[in-house]
């Protein structure tokens, strides 16, 4: 069910928070920048 989904994808993301990892910049994940000439 989507209730199963979105509790596994939330444990999924809890079980990463200790990693501290870096976040992606606003230019890293602008559309241009990641599909350049593909659209």
């Amino acid at each position: 069910s989507s209730q199963e989904w979105n509790n596994a994808f939330q444990e999924w993301i809890d079980s990463h928070k200790h990693q501290n990892l870096p976040s992606l910049s606003d230019e890293a994940i602008n559309r241009e920048n990641i599909y350049g000439e593909r659209g």
